[in-house]
């Protein structure tokens, strides 16, 4: 499948597609590029909710009432999520950090219950990729294996932040917090849930 509309105008915001019987050229999307800040190389939608950063291998965040993210190649940079801060340490280069409001509708400034995902690189036992990492080769077997991530969560109040098994169920620890209410989420714990 191949197309004109670059990946860059999805991100910004709707793209309309139309189905049509014969071959038709599809217009240039012009407009996603009103949305691009050169300076800080990023792509902001059109709701301000998403943006990618798109500098080196790239990363985006998303910051929605209810949900934070930050995904991508964000090693060592302190992102802003609204009111709530999150940093990769420098180890992993590579993380998925979600954060939702437990209590629907109720936003994550004023939620008292909400769940940190917090989760890198997976692979089954003896899975393989080709040389170009584009191609899986072996798909392995049991356990997978998880990359454990050491991240920093600064929250905007006093909050506990439970250890959580695999089924979200609370395992009796706790992360204590570090000054300024930041909680030092290392991996050594073995779980991706808080």
């Amino acid at each position: 499948f191949e197309g004109i509309i670059p990946p860059e105008a999805m991100a910004v915001g709707r793209v309309s597609n139309r189905f049509v019987e014969e071959y038709q050229e599809t217009p240039p999307q012009q407009d996603y590029l009103d949305y691009y800040d050169k300076r800080q190389q990023e792509f902001r939608s059109t709701t301000g909710q998403f943006v990618w950063n798109v500098k080196e291998r790239g990363y985006f965040t998303m910051h929605t009432p209810c949900s934070r993210a930050a995904v991508g190649f964000n090693a060592g940079k302190e992102l802003a999520l609204g009111n709530i801060r999150y940093r990769l340490d420098r180890q992993n280069p590579f993380a998925v950090m979600l954060l939702t409001s437990l209590e629907r509708g109720v936003s994550l400034d004023e939620t008292s219950r909400a769940l940190v995902t917090l989760v890198a690189r997976a692979r089954n036992t003896g899975m393989s990729y080709d040389d170009h990492s584009s191609r899986l080769v072996a798909k392995g077997e049991a356990p997978l294996l998880m990359e454990p991530v050491s991240a920093r969560l600064r929250l905007p109040r006093p909050a506990r932040v439970h250890v959580l098994d695999h089924r979200g169920m609370r395992t009796g620890k706790e992360i204590k917090p570090a000054k300024g209410n930041v909680f030092h989420l290392d991996g050594s714990n073995g779980t991706v849930y808080y």
